[in-house]
C-alpha cells in the first residue's frame, strides 16, 4: 500500500528523529526520509511544495525528483513539473513499480533532449562538428525539434561495457512526429541518431532482485549477497542477527535514505551486478519483451526481463548501408545466450491478422538464431482480450496472470506447431460466424453456383447444413474416402449408396427407377459418369481427408488405376454446379488444389471465373471444450492401467486408437477383466476385421439409436470411425484415447476423440513419434519432398531406360513437376504428414490445446501389471491368429479372386484370404500354411523383406517390379503419379555401391578392421542412404551396426564369436546360415512359380474391385445389354464403364474387371 501523504505532511513539521526509526522497515518512513532530504537542501517550502504535488497524484506516486543520469553517471536534482507527474503516471499504469521508475526512467527537455538523440551521430560526424555548428549538425538537430518539448528517457546498464550505464535508450517524445513514408502513422519513441539498436538492461534495485531471485528459487544466495553489501557499506552492521541485517536491507535499500550521502544512495539503492550474477548460472531464464515499459513490468511482477525496441530488432538481416546479410543476433542478446539458457518470448499479442504474422515471422528467425546457440526457446502467450502487451496483461488482471502466462509458455516447437494451425486457413471468408451450431444458416444464403466451402468445428453441425443444402436437388454426387461413413452420410442426406444399387446404360437404378442422387467412395469415381452428373451438387465432407485418400491411398492405386481416377475426379469438379466442401480443419491448400483443377485445360475464362468463385463460410466458434488428462509416459501401460481401473469401478468409456491391433489387444484385456469380475456388460470392437458384421454396422448407421437399445459398457474404435461417426447423447463417462502412432496423424487422433459430442473428461496417450511418414522421404517441406521424389525417379527411371518403351521414356521425362496441382497438393499433405509424425505427441497436445481443451499434462512411468498384461496378450494374440490362419479354409486361385473383391468379409473368409496370400507369396502348397510360417511372416514384415533380398540377388525382379508399376498406370492413358512407383531398382543399386552384395555369401566372416572401408564408403553416401533406403547412418554408429541394420532390411541376419587371435580375442561376424538358407529356399520356390505360373481359368492378376474395390454380392438384374465372351468364361459380360482402350466389364455375379477391349469377342463368337 502507498503511503499517506497528508499524514507524512504532519510527521515532517513535528521535526520528527528519523535515526530512531531507522531499523524500521514501514516504507512511509522510507519515504519521508526522503522528503526530509529535500527539506535541508531547498527548504521546507519547496518541500512542501513538492509534497503538495505528489498528494495531487494519489496512489500514483514517486520520487520524481531524484533520479541517475545514465549517460553521466551522476545524480541530478530535478524540481517538480507536470510532465513530470505525467511520466510517472503512465509508468505506474503500466505497473511499473516505483523503484524500476527512479532508477531508470528520467524527464527531459530543451537541448538536452536532443542532445541525448544526436551526441553519437555529432561525435561519428568528426572534424569541426563536436565544437562548432556546421550544416549538417544543425540540419541532424532541425530533424529532432519536436522534442524540444520535452519527454522521458530509458536507458539501462550495458553488457558490453561492464554493466556500466548505457549511452544509448529509448525517448518518448509529449509531441511525437510522424513518419515521412506514411503521414498518419505517429512515430512513438525515438533512438539515438546512427547508433546501432540495443537491448534495454534496466537497473534493479536489491528489493526487487530478491523478489525476482526467490520467484526463481535463489532466494538464499541472493540474501547473502545482500548481506555482503550492507556489511561492507555498513561495517557497525556486522554484529547484527540474520533477520535483522536483512530487515535494515529492505529498509535502507528499498528506496534512498536520508542518511546517506549521494554516492552511497547509488551505490546500496541499485545492485549493479545484478545482472552479471543472475546471467552468470546458465541455467536462469531471461524474458525478452517488447518496450522498456513492458520490461518494467514484467521486472516488478518479479521476472528477469529486458527489453529490444521492437520484435525485430533482436537479430540483424541488413548492415549500415542496407545490404542483406546472413541474419545474426545483437551482441547485447548474444552476451546472454549459452549452452541451455531459457528464454523466454514475451512480445504483444496484436488483434490484426497482418500484424500478428509479421510478429510470428520475426519471433520464428529470432527463435531459430537462439537456439542455434543451444538456448531452450519458449513464447509467452496469452489471449488478445486480455491485453495487447505484458504489461497490459498484469494491469488488467494481475501479477497472477503473467505468472500463469510464463509457466504455461509454449516450447519453441509447440509454437510452431500452433502457428501451423492458426494459419491454416487465411483466405478471407464471405461469411464470418461465431456460433455453436450453424442452424442460423438457410439454403438461401448460398450460391446457386461455385464452391462453397463450410471450416466449422467439430459438432457444429456441418452434415446438417450439407443436407438442408441437397435436400431438394435432383443431381447429387456425394464422394468420402470410408464405406461405412458413406454408408452413414447417405442415409443422412436421403442418397442412395452406390454400392446398393444396380446400373443401366450408365444410369443408376433403384427399385422406383433412375437416380443421380448418389453416394460413393473415391476409388469408385470410375463408375461415375461426369456427363451424367453434369450440374449436380457435389458434395466432399471432411474433404481433406477424402482428397489425402484419394492421393495417397493404396487401394486408389489398385492396378495403377490412381492417374485416371484423378482424371475422373477432376471431370467431376468441372461438371458440377455447386462444389460443396466442408472440414473442421479445412485449409487454403485443399480450397486452391479444387480451384485448381476445377479450371485446368478448360479454354473458357468467363465460365470459368464464376464457376471457381468460393463462398467460404467461417465459423470461430470455439466451444468451452473437455478436461484432458494428457499422460506422458514411454508406453501405453501408464494409461492402459488407469482404464482397466475405471472400467472395474463400473465407468462407461469410449476408447478411441488408431491401430486395428492395439483395439484387438484393448478389447482382449476388456474381456478378461469383465470376465475374472463375473461381469456381463457387453463391449463392441469397431475396426476393418469387424465393419461387416450385423451389429457393427447397425451402431456405424445410428450409434445413438443403438446405444439407447444396448448397454455397452465400452465401445472400442479404430482408425475407421475416425471420422463420419457421430455420438450426440449422454452414454460414456470418458474418453479414452490410445494412439500407437500406427496410421493417424494428429489431426485424425483429435477427429477420434471428437467422436463423442459430450464435454466428458478425456484421458490420452499418444506415442512421442509416428511411424506412418511419407514412404518418399521424412522431409517436411513440400519443395523438398518433390525434390527428393524427382530426383530418385529421374535416377531409377536412367537406371531401366534401356527396358521402358519410348512413351514411358517420353512422358516421365516431361512431367511437370513444378505446376502440376496433384503433385503440388501431394508434397503438401504429405509434408504435413511428415511433421506430424516426427513429433506426434507434441503435436497432438498442441492442437487439443488449440481447439479450447483443458489440458493437463501428466509424466508417468510403466506400470508394470499393466505392461505384463499386454505383453502376454500381444504373445497370445499371435499366437492364435497364427493358429486360426492354419485352421483356415483352402482357397483356390479362382476362390481368393472373388473373395478380394467382396465388399466386406467374414472373419472366417479374411482368415482364408490371408492363408491363401501367404501360400502364394512363398510358393508353398496351401496345405502346407501352418501356424509357424504365419508366425515367420510377422503380419507381412518379412515379405517386404523378402522382396529386398530377391531384388538385390536377382537383378532382374528389381526392373520388372519398376516396368510393372509403369505399365500398370500407363494402360490407362491418363499419365503417372511418380509417388506411387516403386524405385525398386534404385534400391537396388544403392546396395551394390555400399558392396552389400559381397557380405552376402555363406561362410564368408567379418571383423572390425575389415569393415573401416565398408563404414567410410557408408558415410560418403548417408545422405543416398537416407533418401533411397530411408535409413541413417552416422559416424558415432559402428560399423557393424551400420552392416547389421542395412542387412536387416534384407531379412538377413548375423551371427557374432570371439576366437583368439594372437592372443586376444577378436569379434568375428558372419551370416546366420540358418535364417540365410531359409531365405534362400524362399527365393527358389518363389522362381519357380514365377517359371510356371498358375493356369486355371480364373481373372488374370489385374483385376480390380468395383468401385471401391468391392464387388456387390448381389446378383445383377439382367437387362438387355451387348454381351461378350472374355476367355474361357461359362458366362456372359457386359461392358459397364470404358477409358482408352481399357474397359470395365461386368458378369451376372456382380463381379468386375478391367481388361483390354481387344481382349473380348461378342458372346455368340467362339475364342
Amino acid at each position: 500500500m502507498l503511503p499517506d501523504f497528508n499524514s507524512l505532511r504532519q510527521q515532517a513539521s513535528e521535526e520528527a528523529d528519523f535515526r530512531s526509526l531507522e531499523h524500521r522497515s514501514d516504507n512511509c518512513f522510507s519515504y519521508l526520509r526522503i522528503f526530509q532530504k529535500f527539506d535541508k537542501a531547498q527548504g521546507q517550502t519547496a518541500f512542501s511544495q513538492q509534497l503538495f504535488t505528489l498528494a495531487l497524484l494519489n496512489t500514483q506516486i514517486i520520487n520524481a525528483s531524484i533520479h541517475s543520469s545514465h549517460c553521466s553517471g551522476t545524480i541530478t536534482t530535478v524540481h517538480p513539473n507536470p510532465s513530470t507527474s505525467a511520466v510517472i503516471s503512465e509508468w505506474l499504469t503500466s505497473c511499473v513499480s516505483l523503484n524500476f521508475i527512479h532508477a531508470n526512467v528520467r524527464y527531459t527537455e530543451g537541448d538536452a533532449a536532443v542532445d541525448l538523440l544526436t551526441h553519437h551521430a555529432i561525435a561519428e560526424m568528426g572534424g569541426h562538428a563536436a565544437q562548432y555548428a556546421t550544416t549538417a549538425v544543425i540540419n541532424l538537430r532541425k530533424r529532432y525539434q519536436h522534442v524540444l518539448a520535452g519527454g522521458w528517457w530509458v536507458s539501462g546498464l550495458d553488457p558490453l561495457g561492464d554493466w556500466q550505464p548505457m549511452n544509448w535508450g529509448q525517448f518518448k517524445p509529449v509531441t511525437p512526429r510522424t513518419s515521412w513514408r506514411d503521414p498518419d502513422k505517429v512515430i512513438k519513441y525515438e533512438a539515438p541518431a546512427k547508433q546501432s539498436t540495443r537491448a534495454l538492461f534496466l537497473a534493479v534495485s536489491w528489493a526487487d532482485g530478491l523478489k525476482i531471485a526467490e520467484r526463481y528459487q535463489r532466494g538464499d544466495a541472493y540474501q547473502q549477497r545482500l548481506k555482503q553489501a550492507i556489511h561492507k557499506a555498513y561495517p557497525d552492521a556486522t554484529g547484527l542477527s540474520h533477520a535483522q541485517t536483512l530487515a535494515l536491507t529492505l529498509d535502507r535499500l528499498s528506496a534512498p535514505s536520508t542518511e546517506f550521502d549521494t554516492d552511497t544512495l547509488v551505490d546500496t539503492h541499485i545492485d549493479k551486478n545484478f545482472w552479471p550474477w543472475w546471467l552468470s548460472d546458465p541455467t536462469l531464464p531471461v524474458l525478452i519483451t517488447e518496450g522498456a515499459k513492458k520490461a518494467g513490468a514484467a521486472l516488478s511482477a518479479g521476472h528477469p526481463a529486458i527489453a529490444l525496441p521492437g520484435v525485430y530488432n533482436g537479430y540483424r538481416s541488413k548492415d549500415r548501408l542496407g545490404n542483406p546479410i546472413t541474419p545474426t543476433l545483437i551482441p547485447d542478446i548474444a552476451a546472454i545466450t549459452g549452452p541451455k539458457r531459457p528464454i523466454l518470448l514475451a512480445f504483444d499479442q496484436d488483434d490484426k491478422p497482418q500484424t500478428r504474422r509479421h510478429v510470428a515471422i520475426a519471433i520464428a528467425r529470432f527463435g531459430q538464431l537462439l537456439i542455434q546457440t543451444d538456448c531452450h526457446v519458449n513464447i509467452v502467450r496469452w489471449p488478445v482480450k486480455d491485453g495487447k502487451g505484458i504489461d497490459d496483461l498484469i494491469a488488467n488482471h494481475s501479477a497472477d496472470a503473467c505468472h500463469k502466462a510464463i509457466k504455461t509458455a509454449l516450447t519453441f516447437e509447440e509454437w510452431q506447431l500452433w502457428q501451423a494451425l492458426d494459419n491454416r486457413l487465411t483466405i478471407g471468408s464471405s461469411l464470418g460466424l461465431k456460433s455453436k451450431t450453424l442452424k442460423v444458416l438457410t439454403p438461401d444464403t448460398f450460391p446457386e453456383h461455385g464452391i462453397i466451402a463450410i471450416a466449422a468445428p467439430k459438432g457444429s453441425g456441418k452434415t446438417n447444413l450439407i443436407n438442408e443444402l441437397v435436400a431438394h436437388q435432383p443431381k447429387v454426387l456425394l464422394a468420402g474416402h470410408r464405406i461405412s461413413l458413406m454408408r452413414h452420410l447417405c442415409e443422412r442426406c436421403g442418397i442412395y449408396y452406390r454400392g446398393d444399387l444396380d446400373k443401366q446404360n450408365g444410369r443408376f437404378i433403384t427399385g422406383s427407377g433412375y437416380t443421380l442422387r448418389v453416394g460413393t467412395c473415391v476409388d469408385s469415381l470410375l463408375a461415375i459418369d461426369p456427363n451424367s452428373f453434369a450440374g449436380c451438387d457435389l458434395v466432399l465432407d471432411e474433404v481433406c481427408q477424402v482428397l489425402r485418400h484419394l492421393l495417397t491411398s493404396s487401394t486408389c492405386n489398385q492396378q495403377g488405376k490412381r492417374p485416371v481416377l484423378l482424371t475422373r475426379f477432376r471431370q467431376l469438379l468441372q461438371s458440377a454446379r455447386r462444389i460443396i466442401i466442408a472440414d473442421a480443419d479445412l485449409d487454403d491448400s485443399a480450397i486452391r488444389y479444387i480451384q485448381q483443377l476445377r479450371t485446368q485445360d478448360n479454354p473458357n475464362t468467363e465460365l470459368l471465373r464464376q464457376a471457381n468463385q468460393l463462398f467460404l463460410i467461417r465459423n470461430n466458434y470455439q466451444a468451452p471444450g473437455y478436461a484432458v488428462r494428457f499422460i506422458q509416459a514411454p508406453d501405453s501401460s501408464a494409461i492402459m492401467g488407469e482404464l482397466l481401473h475405471d472400467l472395474k469401478q463400473g465407468d462407461r468409456i469410449y476408447i478411441a486408437t488408431d491401430s486395428k491391433r492395439g483395439s484387438k489387444r484393448i478389447h482382449r484385456l476388456i474381456d478378461e477383466l469383465q470376465t475374472s469380475l463375473k461381469q456381463e456388460n457387453a463391449n463392441l470392437l469397431l475396426n476393418s476385421e469387424t465393419s461387416g458384421g450385423e451389429t457393427e454396422r447397425a451402431f456405424m448407421e445410428s450409434p445413438d439409436r443403438h446405444l439407447t437399445t444396448i448397454s455397452l459398457q465400452a465401445v472400442i474404435g479404430s482408425p475407421s470411425t475416425a471420422t463420419g461417426l457421430s455420438i450426440e447423447g449422454d452414454h460414456f463417462d470418458k474418453v479414452y484415447g490410445l494412439f500407437y502412432g500406427a496410421s493417424s496423424t494428429d489431426a485424425d487422433m483429435a477427429q477420434a476423440l471428437g467422436r463423442v459430442r459430450a464435454p466428458v473428461p478425456r484421458v490420452v496417450w499418444c506415442a512421442k513419434y509416428g511411424r506412418s511418414f511419407s514412404k518418399v522421404g521424412r522431409q517436411t517441406s513440400p519443395s523438398a519432398l518433390r525434390d527428393l521424389l524427382k530426383q530418385k525417379t529421374q535416377a531409377n527411371t536412367l537406371l531401366i531406360r534401356a527396358s521402358l518403351s519410348e512413351v514411358h521414356q517420353r512422358a516421365l521425362s516431361h512431367y511437370d513437376w513444378e505446376q502440376d496441382p496433384h503433385i503440388r497438393y501431394w508434397s503438401q499433405i504429405e509434408a504435413q504428414r511428415n511433421r506430424s509424425m516426427w513429433s506426434l505427441r507434441t503435436a497432438l497436445k498442441v492442437r487439443l490445446m488449440h481447439e479450447g481443451n483443458q489440458v493437463e499434462v501428466v509424466t508417468l512411468g510403466k506400470n508394470q501389471k499393466a505392461h505384463v498384461l499386454l505383453k502376454e496378450a500381444r504373445e497370445d494374440m499371435k499366437i492364435e491368429q497364427a493358429i486360426a490362419v492354419e485352421a483356415a479354409v483352402n482357397l483356390t486361385k479362382a476362390e481368393a479372386t472373388l473373395l478380394g473383391q467382396l465388399e466386406s468379409l467374414e472373419p472366417q473368409q479374411q482368415l482364408a484370404l490371408q492363408k491363401y496370400e501367404i501360400a502364394k507369396f512363398y510358393g508353398l502348397p496351401i496345405d502346407e500354411v501352418d501356424a509357424d510360417v504365419v508366425l515367420s511372416d510377422n503380419n507381412g514384415r518379412s515379405r517386404g523383406q523378402i522382396l529386398n533380398l530377391e531384388r538385390m540377388l536377382e537383378p532382374e525382379t528389381a526392373a520388372e517390379a519398376d516396368i510393372r508399376a509403369l505399365e500398370r498406370q500407363g494402360q490407362w492413358q491418363q499419365g503417372y503419379t511418380p509417388w506411387d512407383l516403386s524405385n525398386a531398382t534404385l534400391k537396388r543399386e544403392m546396395r551394390v555401391r555400399l558392396g552389400l552384395d559381397q557380405f552376402l555369401a555363406l561362410g564368408k566372416n567379418w571383423d572390425k578392421e575389415s569393415l573401416s572401408t565398408f563404414k567410410e564408403n557408408a558415410l560418403n553416401y548417408a545422405p543416398q542412404i537416407k533418401a533411397v533406403l530411408n535409413f541413417t547412418v552416422s559416424p558415432e554408429m559402428s560399423a557393424a551396426q551400420m552392416l547389421n541394420q542395412l542387412l536387416e532390411q534384407m531379412g538377413v541376419l548375423c551371427v557374432s564369436s570371439q576366437p583368439r587371435r594372437e592372443g586376444h580375442r577378436v569379434r568375428i561376424y558372419e551370416l546366420d546360415p540358418v535364417c540365410y538358407e531359409q531365405k534362400l529356399a524362399i527365393l527358389a520356390r518363389r522362381k519357380a512359380c514365377r517359371e510356371q505360373p498358375e493356369k486355371d481359368g480364373t481373372a488374370p492378376p489385374f483385376n480390380y474391385l468395383d468401385g471401391e474395390g468391392c464387388a456387390t454380392q448381389k446378383t445383377l438384374i439382367r437387362m438387355e445389354l451387348e454381351k461378350w465372351r472374355w476367355e474361357a468364361s461359362p458366362t456372359p459380360w457386359v461392358i459397364q464403364d470404358e477409358v482408352g482402350q481399357m474397359v470395365t466389364i461386368r458378369g451376372e455375379s456382380g463381379c468386375t474387371f478391367l481388361v483390354g477391349r481387344s481382349e473380348l469377342v461378342p458372346w455368340n463368337e467362339p475364342i
